[in-house]
């Protein structure tokens, strides 16, 4: 069987034996870092790479996370009549595929099926036959991985929040000069205001607010409680652009965001105060245990010679 199946599985016993299993984002600590981060790898990579506990470490544990997360994520698309976990079983006793065939034919099948079938609901403007499947792939594994550990339940931590505020601040904007040609335009959310003035609402400027309308949409559904009255302000001015004033517009979205740059001052110090008690609270072992694991296997791991000459040049320091 491939390693992604037999891993997943395992680490799916293993949570029976754990307490960590009481929700997803709690038994998918290192996917859900990557999330916050914007630093998801390549799907297709991480789960066809087999790592093993004891040639890779942490590494490893992080392998077994994405192992997982395939598993119940195929589990939830399976049916009678269409089940890809079954199928990759099937095809790879057979020993007549590769194993990319395999892969190719079971789960980018059916991932690509899924991907289909949502954004063709959502109606985006980008059609799904347009997009190739290795990156209708990643793009699934990004917007899933996303919608099941970051939510609001278990919201973005203020820093990684207060980065995704800053890139929907910005709002981009595309002109054509005098002379026709095409220009870019940047302006803050606090100055808004000056492009609808300029321009008005030309078929740029309401894709530009579209796309924004999405930004809010799921800066609302991944923020912290504190914030989420303004997010929600923020957007219902945006909703009103065109039907109030362009000085109301400037005086309340600076009043919005003064409120919520003091929110988010709030909720920092609570995370701050929440996670010392947690280091005064869990035991050493616990708290550090990645990093013991770790340090254990490359001991073992250790060329004999260097450990000697480290030896060496500790005794020597200590002397000195």
């Amino acid at each position: 069987l491939p390693s992604l199946i037999i891993v997943g599985i395992y680490g799916r016993l293993e949570l029976r034996f754990s307490s960590q299993s009481v929700l997803q984002v709690s038994y998918f600590p290192g996917l859900k870092a990557l999330c916050q981060a914007g630093k998801l790898p390549d799907f297709r990579v991480a789960v066809s790479t087999p790592l093993s506990p004891d040639e890779d470490g942490t590494a490893y544990q992080l392998y077994q996370e994405f192992c997982r997360f395939l598993l119940l994520e195929l589990k939830a698309m399976s049916s009678r009549s269409d089940n890809p976990i079954a199928d990759l079983i099937f095809l790879s006793a057979r020993k007549r595929y590769s194993t990319n065939e395999a892969f190719d034919s079971t789960i980018v099948r059916a991932i690509v099926k899924s991907y289909d079938k949502i954004h063709k609901r959502k109606g985006r403007t980008l059609k799904p036959e347009k997009v190739h499947s290795a990156e209708k792939v990643q793009k699934w594994f990004e917007e899933i991985a996303e919608k099941r550990l970051i939510n609001l339940n278990s919201p973005l931590p203020t820093k990684f929040f207060e980065e995704r505020f800053k890139r929907f601040r910005k709002f981009s904007y595309n002109y054509t000069t005098k002379d026709k040609r095409t220009r870019q335009l940047t302006r803050d959310i606090s100055r808004l205001d000056e492009i609808f003035d300029d321009y008005g609402m030309s078929l740029e400027f309401r894709e530009m607010m579209r796309k924004k309308f999405n930004e809010i949409g799921e800066l609302s559904r991944v923020c912290q409680p504190l914030s989420r009255d303004s997010i929600e302000e923020i957007r219902k001015l945006l909703n009103q652009f065109n039907k109030i004033s362009s000085v109301t517009i400037r005086v309340k979205l600076k009043k919005i965001l003064a409120k919520l740059k003091l929110s988010l001052a709030r909720q920092q110090k609570i995370e701050d105060y929440l996670r010392k008690i947690e280091y005064t609270t869990v035991e050493p072992g616990k708290l550090y245990r990645n990093e013991l694991i770790e340090d254990k296997r490359l001991k073992a791991k250790f060329c004999p010679a260097i450990n000697k000459y480290l030896d060496k040049v500790e005794k020597s320091f200590m002397k000195e």
